[in-house]
């Protein structure tokens, strides 16, 4: 009887895959295109062969039905559907020349993507590769489709593709170890307006423009002084509710959430184009012109004439690279000895983290460790102005949200706010702390990593207590640092808007004139060049500055990324492109 069964089970089976590969036969690589790859799911030619996914589905046995609730077998069935119709036919490849795409996207050796097709689960390795090329084209156009019709911005930054991880000897006639060039990313612009972005306008405003003035452009108004405080507030307050599970009652308050001021629709994704990678390195000012020509010209088929001018482009920065440079600018501001208590080197070795004393630390870790010292100060300075002697207690009373405003704006005032009456020039100096300050940017091997106790003992008056003021400066611009990350998180460019003069300042201060000076310059955009439709519509350049964030990551297939400081540019209509580095375009 077995094989009577077996013979019929079969029969079911061969019309069953018989249907399903005619219905699965591609005519070739070509057909996947961005839109293909962006429709097509696993689950949509699942029904067609019931009988064959029955019996796989069987093979699983009955205990692990019963206990099994996290494993779903039917993908693996599905997988196992289509690695049998790629062994019937290799045009049935949907499955295999994507899976065979996401093991090159992601790094996989050429021997693994060969075994991976030897076992029916992807395509070839040089498939793989015209498969990407073929897709490169599919997104030229695609980009030059999108630049033709509607309003963009344009993010681009430099790369470095490493040739080979071994070391070896190369002649003139090889290729370089390490490939550097620019790759862009175009973004799309929600409800962005053309008659909004017009040239003629802004350049009509930009000639009237008077320059800025401090106290009318400069100095934050009453507004921006209300929305600044209330981060700062909040952020002392939400301290305080990450390391204490008492206060739950009141931690979804509205009064101790951050109000949205012009924040990025719930949900809403930005459409966003790459562009090809291009070997022209954008590290001079010929290089960025020769760059906006091979984009806009070579690859999104625009024609010089339309390339000849620059003058419809409008100045930005990306807000990751803000981010970046802040962060920077603390360390080299607040680094010190680390024998000078309150500096960041003290800090950093009391973390073990000694490695972040550098010059210019992964930003991650350097972000990470500030928020930690961050937290640290604000729990200190809570626990001596709740008024309790543990937090517990402090939970227990009950506060409304009020009692932590009022206590969160007197840590402000007085643990983040500097002391106008200190005078640096009569402090008293350690010369030992400055002969180790001058050590403090090596790694050297004997240095201990543990702070020294043999700095000076704090002074009775604390309006003579170095350290004591110096702590109050690194938690007062600590506390901008992850106001800052905090408002780019959340998607609200109102909030951020709000930070700028401040942030203008402390770039400044920290002797970082340049991004200080492009601060300015955008801050004088906003206020007398950019129209407010412009300046602050959907499709604003506030939009196209959050977006940027997203291009460090969106170039997965290459080998190493490493990103500059280049930020984005708005486009306009047709006809009228222009392309220039730290830019929007408009149109006129």
């Amino acid at each position: 009887m077995r094989p009577h069964v077996e013979d019929f089970a079969c029969e079911i089976i061969a019309e069953e895959m018989e249907i399903r590969r005619r219905n699965s036969i591609l005519p070739g690589i070509a057909v996947f295109t961005p839109d293909f790859i962006e429709k097509w799911t696993l689950d949509e030619d699942k029904d067609h062969s019931p009988f064959l996914t029955s019996i796989l589905t069987t093979a699983s046995p009955e205990r692990a039905k019963k206990y099994n609730k996290l494993k779903n077998p039917d993908k693996l069935v599905q997988v196992v559907t289509h690695q049998l119709l790629y062994q019937s036919s290799n045009r049935c490849m949907s499955f295999q020349a994507q899976f065979g795409l996401f093991l090159w996207s992601t790094g996989s050796a050429r021997q693994t993507i060969n075994a991976a097709f030897r076992c029916g689960l992807s395509v070839s390795y040089d498939s793989v590769l015209n498969l990407g090329q073929s897709l490169g084209l599919g997104c030229t156009m695609e980009n030059t489709l999108f630049v033709a019709t509607e309003p963009h911005g344009l993010g681009y930054d430099n790369l470095n593709i490493s040739t080979s991880i071994f070391v070896e000897q190369r002649g003139a006639s090889g290729p370089a170890k390490v490939t550097s060039g620019t790759f862009g990313v175009l973004y799309g612009l929600r409800n962005a307006n053309f008659d909004d972005m017009l040239i003629a306008p802004i350049m009509r405003c930009l000639s009237a423009s008077t320059g800025l003035h401090f106290n009318r452009d400069i100095r934050p108004s009453s507004e921006h002084l209300g929305i600044f405080h209330d981060q700062l507030i909040i952020t002392v307050i939400e301290t305080l509710l990450i390391y204490n599970k008492g206060f739950d009652d009141v931690a979804k308050h509205p009064s101790l959430q951050h109000q949205p001021i012009r924040a990025i629709p719930v949900g809403y994704r930005t459409p966003q184009f790459a562009t090809q990678a291009s070997t022209i390195e954008e590290a001079t000012v010929r290089g960025n012109l020769q760059y906006h020509d091979e984009l806009y010209v070579t690859q999104l088929k625009r024609t010089p004439e339309e390339m000849s001018k620059r003058d419809v482009f409008q100045l930005g920065f990306g807000l990751f690279h803000l981010c970046l440079n802040l962060v920077w600018a603390i360390l080299h501001t607040h680094r010190g000895s680390i024998n000078e208590l309150g500096s960041l080197a003290y800090f950093f070795a009391l973390m073990e983290k000694k490695r972040l004393i550098n010059d210019q630390p992964d930003y991650h870790s350097l972000l990470a460790a500030l928020t930690e010292i961050l937290h640290g100060l604000l729990l200190n300075a809570w626990s001596r102005e709740c008024g309790f002697s543990s937090f517990k207690l402090f939970a227990d009373s009950k506060p409304n949200p009020t009692t932590l405003r009022d206590i969160a704006s007197r840590i402000v005032n007085n643990y983040a706010t500097p002391m106008a009456e200190f005078d640096f020039s009569e402090s008293p100096k350690d010369p030992a702390a400055d002969a180790e300050s001058l050590d403090s940017e090596t790694d050297g091997e004997g240095e201990s990593p543990f702070p020294s106790h043999s700095s000076p003992a704090p002074a009775e008056n604390a309006n003579d207590d170095v350290a004591y003021h110096n702590t109050r400066l690194l938690t007062r611009d600590l506390l901008m640092v992850v106001v800052l990350v905090r408002a780019i998180s959340d998607g609200d460019i109102g909030r951020v808007e709000a930070l700028l003069p401040h942030l203008a300042m402390m770039f400044r201060g920290a002797g970082c004139n340049k991004y200080c000076s492009e601060i300015l310059r955008f801050i004088h955009n906003l206020k007398h060049v950019w129209t407010p439709k412009f300046a602050y519509g959907d499709g604003s350049v506030f939009w196209c500055c959050a977006d940027f964030l997203w291009q460090r990551y969106h170039a997965r297939q290459c080998d190493d990324l490493y990103f500059g400081r280049r930020p984005w540019a708005l486009h306009g209509r047709r006809h009228e492109y222009r392309a220039s580095n730290w830019i929007f375009e408009g149109s006129g």
